[in-house]
């Protein structure tokens, strides 16, 4: 039996993307994730008080995916990034309520969201 392992950890090494004998015969990916770095993102310049989102009206999960989001929107193609971003926002604004004359860009909203959330407001 420790012999099937062995070919299967020397599969890892061969193969470009690291994969093992199950993912080759699969045909999947192996994705490498990194913890999320808090802070990394710069917050928004200051806002008053009553131009706050609402952060805390958001669920632990919709502020997790924003933070994924903000973590690794850089490690995507341009147009999956916009798509994304989009998608998350439209939920983001249901969610707090923004107003639709609100012309805060997608990614700006997710930023000041997750930076209220993190305590970021001054």
């Amino acid at each position: 039996m420790p012999g099937f392992y062995a070919v299967g950890l020397v599969s890892v090494f061969l193969t470009e993307r690291n994969q093992r004998l199950g993912d080759l015969a699969a045909d999947t990916v192996v994705v490498a994730e990194q913890p999320i770095e808090r802070g990394h993102v710069a917050p928004p310049a200051a806002r008053p008080a009553a131009a706050r989102r609402g952060a805390a009206r958001l669920s632990p999960e919709e502020l997790a995916m924003i933070e994924t989001f903000l973590s690794r929107r850089n490690d995507v193609p341009e147009h999956v990034r916009v798509q994304t971003a989009n998608a998350i926002a439209s939920r983001v604004r249901r969610q707090l309520n923004v107003p639709a004359e609100d012309a805060t860009r997608d990614e700006a909203l997710l930023e000041e969201v997750a930076a209220e959330a993190r305590g970021g407001w001054r």
